[in-house]
């Protein structure tokens, strides 16, 4: 099995030459053994037909299910907020203002359409062998660790510092049943993190706000009490890890 988690960019149609897609790959093992970033939703589904071929669950940092009747946010977003996990709520018109529309929901469309077997699902296992949920990196972050320090919308040096220590605590790990993330794959792809630039930087957020998507459906996979649920298929959903320290 594989667990794929994708950092989506919410831009309907990136500039040339703007690969913000992040896409990372975790194996039973909790090792990063595929990272890359594309730009199109073509180039996003290609990749996972190689990456699906022995089966996956997919976690989508994106809103995957917007009922056409929301006005300011989601109701899985509001349960959201009475957790005090803040999230950026759904708004239809201000997403097509923005951003020209909701990118998850029409990505999700075309893993349907595409017959190969990508289904959206709340539970697991599930009828297909290509389940795909949506998560929140921000909030699973705020569950697995506590309070983490923020590395978006901060100064260069506070990014650096804060993404030093996100990568340190993926790699040590979380007790039993939380293993640590093994990211050799991203650490052979970049520079050390002092030496990167500010691009680099939001680039490697990226990557490992992936890994975190990709680590949070590998929970749910292995123990579905390590996850929870939030809302339903019907009106959206957000697959949220249990805290270690309430567990």
């Amino acid at each position: 099995m594989r667990y794929i988690g994708i950092d989506l960019a919410w831009k309907m149609v990136p500039a040339p030459g703007e690969r913000r897609s992040a896409v990372v790959c975790l194996d039973d093992r909790a090792r990063v053994i595929y990272y890359d970033r594309f730009r199109t939703d073509e180039e996003i589904i290609e990749a996972l037909d190689r990456l699906c071929s022995v089966g996956c669950v997919i976690g989508v940092d994106a809103p995957l299910v917007v009922p056409p009747d929301t006005r300011g946010r989601r109701q899985c977003e509001g349960m959201l907020a009475q957790m005090q996990i803040h999230v950026m709520p759904t708004d239809p018109k201000r997403f097509a203002q923005w951003y020209g529309g909701c990118r998850g929901v029409v990505l999700a469309e075309k893993l349907r359409e595409r017959d190969h077997g990508y289904q959206l699902v709340d539970r697991l296992p599930s009828s297909t062998g290509k389940a795909v949920v949506e998560v929140y990196p921000t909030g699973s972050w705020k569950r697995l660790f506590g309070d983490v320090p923020r590395f978006k919308g901060v100064p260069a040096d506070d990014r650096r510092r804060a993404l030093l220590r996100l990568k340190g605590l993926l790699g040590a790990g979380l007790p039993p049943r939380y293993p640590p993330v093994s990211l050799d794959v991203l650490d052979r792809r970049k520079v050390e993190i002092d030496g990167m630039s500010p691009a680099d930087l939001d680039e490697f957020g990226d990557a490992l706000d992936a890994t975190v998507a990709a680590y949070t459906v590998m929970l749910w996979d292995r123990d579905g009490r390590l996850c929870e649920v939030v809302g339903d298929l019907q009106k959206g959903l957000i697959l949220m890890p249990r805290s270690p320290r309430a567990r």
